[in-house]
């Protein structure tokens, strides 16, 4: 396996603390935006993008957690402010340490259906809903993890033709951005 850059957030005031490594970038903001984030993370910037499947299970393999975040800011930033300085927004977000969420990553498979324990910590400013309710055909793995199928308020991280929809809720509002983080 050759080398490649990872954009990693070793800032240890994080939530659940450092060491986290970014595996998309994404949200309603990105719609008909996403790109390959290998690219992006080569060249020094985080924009709209998920890491190649290939790669994601590669550095799933030796992962302990997954991370997600989601953010309804109401003004413009670039998307690389939000991961280098998440002190300044109002995040929502949530993690589990189911080794069943790093193996399916590392496998190819989708969280749909594993029921997983999700921990929300007290001073994330919304909950997070997983409502697997569904066999949706839509969820075969990275990037298309999870969809709570015919529940709008609940997570949708799935990655459909022509949208970029890793968030908590379904939203149009256009500035949601969300990401996912593993370690």
């Amino acid at each position: 396996q050759q080398p490649h850059q990872m954009f990693c957030n070793m800032n240890s005031s994080l939530p659940y603390g450092a060491g986290w490594m970014l595996l998309s970038a994404g949200g309603v903001k990105c719609i008909n935006q996403t790109g390959s984030l290998n690219n992006m993370v080569a060249k020094g910037t985080v924009q709209c993008g998920y890491m190649s499947d290939s790669l994601v299970r590669v550095w799933a393999e030796g992962a302990t957690a997954v991370m997600l975040w989601d953010t309804e800011e109401t003004s413009e930033h670039s998307l690389m402010s939000y991961f280098t300085a998440p002190g300044n927004y109002s995040w929502s977000l949530t993690t589990t340490i189911d080794a069943r969420a790093t193996s399916a990553l590392a496998s190819g498979q989708p969280w749909q259906g594993l029921d997983m324990y999700w921990e929300i910590p007290p001073y994330s400013t919304n909950l997070w809903c997983f409502v697997s309710t569904c066999d949706s055909p839509g969820t075969n793995g990275w990037p298309n993890m999870f969809h709570s199928c015919n529940y709008g308020y609940c997570t949708h991280w799935v990655l459909f033709e022509h949208t970029a929809l890793h968030a908590r809720t379904v939203t149009w509002e256009s500035t949601v951005v969300s990401a996912t983080w593993i370690r």
